[in-house]
């Protein structure tokens, strides 16, 4: 029992760095528009969450935290391509 839990505490310190990681990347993504170190924390936060995620799936472990990390990364890079379509429309309108 007390691996398991250990392994399970490894889980949701993933999905707390995830979190973490997410909500910088979208408040980085919202302010600033589009940037390499956005795409890359969200990336990062991405993969972080899955291990994570499947981690505590695999201990019987508490999903919630790495779930919620895992759904803060996608929404960061889901606002990184709101962003690159709409300078792209921009770009379009305008004719550079």
């Amino acid at each position: 029992m007390k691996n398991n839990l250990q392994q399970s505490i490894i889980a949701q310190g993933m999905g707390i760095i995830s979190l973490i990681l997410g909500i910088v990347d979208t408040v980085i993504t919202v302010i600033f528009g589009i940037s390499l170190i956005s795409f890359f924390l969200g990336v990062l936060s991405i993969t972080i969450g899955t291990i994570g995620f499947f981690h505590a799936k695999n201990v019987n472990g508490s999903i919630i935290i790495p779930r919620i990390g895992l759904i803060s990364g996608i929404v960061s890079i889901v606002f990184l391509v709101i962003w690159l379509f709409a300078i792209a429309g921009v770009y379009a309108i305008v004719g550079i």
